[in-house]
């Protein structure tokens, strides 16, 4: 059962870039995100979870980070997370005005791990030891190519609904979507979930 979560959508060059290496992944018979067909699966940063949002948390973040947007977020290299099988990602370097307010947002929602914030995109799940190399030679002339990407939306994704809705700014294919009103009942629910956990490995 997954954690409620505040989520970074990027503007629509940068999902593209992202698309790319879950393609090229998928392509090279790697594991891939490319292979979520959920509807809500989208390139995405998530900047906190819990078990519960409220609606004071969600408020908090919507004004906490939404001025922040669109905001320009530095591409570092690629990393490894957990201890085997991996998640695999693209690691980012927010600069010091996004990653303060995404730690009071955590600190806000409860997220137990607002400390050890791993900024990242990620691009395959449960990916074994034996595949590393492959899934690094797939993306190498991906977003690799890129300095960059742009979060250009903060949303919302309830497990329960099993929905995601945006809070701040717009994704790649909702240019001028409005903010939401919020409803304090749409938060009320209660998961719990595998955190993702601390790098163990970086390849600029």
């Amino acid at each position: 059962m997954a954690l409620h979560a505040l989520e970074l959508v990027l503007d629509a060059a940068s999902d593209a870039l992202v698309r790319a290496d879950w393609r090229a992944l998928a392509e090279a018979g790697l594991p891939s995100q490319a292979r979520h067909r959920g509807a809500t699966n989208a390139p995405h940063v998530t900047l906190a979870s819990a078990a519960v949002i409220d609606a004071g948390a969600e408020a908090h973040a919507t004004a906490t980070i939404g001025r922040l947007l669109p905001a320009r977020i530095d591409l570092a290299g690629v990393v490894l997370l957990g201890r085997g099988p991996y998640a695999f990602a693209r690691l980012l370097a927010p600069a010091p005005d996004l990653q303060d307010a995404g730690r009071a947002v955590r600190r806000r929602v409860g997220d137990p791990h607002s400390a050890g914030w791993t900024a990242h995109l990620t691009l395959a799940r449960r990916l074994p030891t034996a595949q590393v190399g492959s899934a690094l030679a797939a993306v190498a002339t991906g977003p690799a190519v890129a300095r960059s990407v742009v979060a250009t939306g903060l949303r919302r994704w309830d497990p329960d609904a099993g929905a995601a809705r945006m809070l701040a700014g717009h994704g790649p294919e909702h240019p001028g979507l409005p903010r939401p009103s919020r409803d304090a009942n749409d938060h009320t629910g209660s998961t719990t979930s595998t955190p993702d956990e601390e790098p163990t490995c970086a390849e600029p």
